[in-house]
């Protein structure tokens, strides 16, 4: 989608689809009820595991995240 947006000369954004925000939203969710569950209130080393779809979901929204503060940045 980054080359769509570059090829229409919109370089500044980046374009996901909604089922990448989708998949990141419930990855964040899962893992908020994990961490927040009874007994995660025990001290502890806790190691999330995410299959790589949904890894590369997260790091896509991040990157849009940063691209929009970076870009309010220069504003």
């Amino acid at each position: 989608m980054a080359e769509v947006a570059e090829d229409r000369d919109d370089a500044d954004r980046y374009v996901l689809t909604g089922l990448t925000y989708r998949i990141a939203g419930c990855v964040i969710g899962r893992i908020r009820g994990e961490v927040l569950a009874p007994e995660a209130g025990r001290p502890a080393v806790r190691l999330l595991t995410v299959p790589a779809f949904e890894l590369d979901a997260l790091w896509k929204v991040l990157e849009v995240l940063r691209r929009a503060r970076d870009r309010r940045g220069r504003s």
